[in-house]
């Protein structure tokens, strides 16, 4: 039976990689009675195998192959609205893939399920998925996924990682991603402190657990080499009513830039609370760190957002283009979601990564419908930027790529909504 982690080491776990919610979920029931609902299947048929990652075409002939079985797997606690902006995503891709012809003629088919944050639970999920046939698992199952890592290597079943992963999971060889490695928070967050003018930055971080202050070291190591530098450190309580006394701590330090590591609705009640002291510095937020909804509140104005890949408010590249043509069609009004979070987009591509490796390697067609094939595909493939929709990636065999991707794109609120205040190059990780 796996143990359930304790609260602590999750919680900074978490903080550290930037995610949109904090759970304190202490549940050790082993019983997944629960853990599957929510639990979706979908396979639409209508994408021509040729047609290159982020092009749009016509809608080619329905797909008439065995299906193309992908499994989900979510924890279910963390940031559950922005969660349902994330299957919406994946949802569309399907549909979108399968009206222009499936994956080299196979329709695709997704089974997502959610577990309660649970260890046992997430296993049982995963076994359920590969049993029902996947061959593929797309991971957003937060830290939990250590649970099943080993179980899915010895499968050797390829692995899609959106952000934030176990650092079991970080290591495996056979799991990918298009989100930028959270082995480089320190240096996101000093390098947009830098970007967004500032020199002085303010770090807070959570009160609940110890661990938290571990974000502290990461980004002052990265600040100085960038001409930062951390003027203040100090935690603070996710349920202080307001949070005057730190806004004015940070103002009179000069920090002119601050990083938040707690729970989403945190730094939005500390902007708020600094905004009534005529105090607005550069707030940071870093992928799943901030939603749609930051752009409109008291205090973000001056906001710098750090995602994985190019802003999605972007139309001007083919990936771009494609993704947009896809929600437009199959999820309307997806992009204005308030609880919309780079994750989403990340699904996105995630799905097109599937996509082209499977195209590279001929799954499904001159080669077998599995997971071996797939695995061949990602080496065929050898790099891509989806449609220049992603930094350039590449994937080398028995080197956990899920570490080396470092680069990222910045966005920043302007008149309430999103805009590409800083551009849209890619920057990356200075070299140590």
């Amino acid at each position: 039976m796996f143990q359930r982690q304790p609260v602590a080491r999750r919680l900074s776990w978490l903080i550290v990689a930037g995610a949109v919610a904090i759970t304190t979920a202490c549940s050790s029931s082993g019983s997944g009675g629960s853990s599957n609902s929510g639990s979706t299947s979908a396979a639409t048929s209508g994408t021509t195998t040729s047609t290159p990652a982020g092009s749009s075409s016509a809608a080619a002939a329905k797909p008439t192959g065995a299906p193309f079985k992908i499994g989900a797997i979510y924890q279910a606690a963390v940031g559950a609205a922005a969660t349902e902006t994330d299957i919406k995503m994946m949802s569309a891709w399907v549909k979108y893939t399968n009206d222009h012809g499936g994956i080299n003629g196979h329709p695709v088919e997704i089974e997502t399920l959610k577990e309660t944050g649970n260890l046992g639970v997430a296993l049982k999920d995963v076994q359920q998925l590969v049993g029902d046939g996947a061959i593929a698992i797309l991971d957003k199952d937060v830290g939990d996924d250590a649970a099943w890592v080993d179980y899915v290597k010895a499968k050797k079943i390829p692995v899609f990682v959106n952000a934030f992963p176990s650092v079991a999971m970080a290591q495996n060889p056979l799991a990918y991603s298009t989100a930028t490695s959270f082995f480089v928070v320190g240096n996101q967050t000093a390098a947009a402190t830098v970007k967004a003018g500032g020199k002085k930055l303010g770090i807070l971080y959570c009160a609940e657990a110890p661990q938290c202050a571990q974000v502290v070291d990461p980004v002052k190591a990265a600040a100085a080499p960038r001409g930062a530098a951390v003027v203040l450190a100090s935690k603070i309580s996710s349920s202080a009513p307001n949070y005057t006394a730190v806004c004015l701590a940070l103002k009179n330090a000069g920090a002119d830039s601050v990083y938040i590591a707690a729970s989403g609705a945190v730094p939005i009640s500390v902007a708020g609370s600094c905004h009534q002291q005529n105090y607005n510095p550069h707030f940071i937020g870093i992928d799943a760190g901030f939603a749609n909804s930051y752009a409109k509140a008291p205090g973000m104005q001056n906001m710098i957002g750090v995602v994985s890949n190019r802003p999605w408010i972007t139309t001007d590249t083919p990936g771009a283009k494609t993704m947009h043509e896809a929600v437009d069609k199959y999820a309307a009004g997806l992009f204005d979601d308030p609880n919309f979070t780079e994750q989403a987009v990340v699904h996105w591509t995630l799905g097109e990564l599937i996509r082209e490796a499977a195209v590279a390697g001929k799954v499904g067609s001159t080669a077998p419908l599995t997971s071996a094939a797939l695995v061949d595909g990602v080496y065929a493939l050898g790099s891509t930027d989806i449609g220049d929709l992603t930094p350039k990636l590449t994937f080398t065999k028995g080197t956990p790529q899920v570490i080396t991707q470092n680069c990222w794109f910045y966005m920043a609120p302007k008149d309430g909504k999103w805009a590409t205040t800083y551009g849209t190059e890619p920057e990356c990780k200075k070299a140590s």
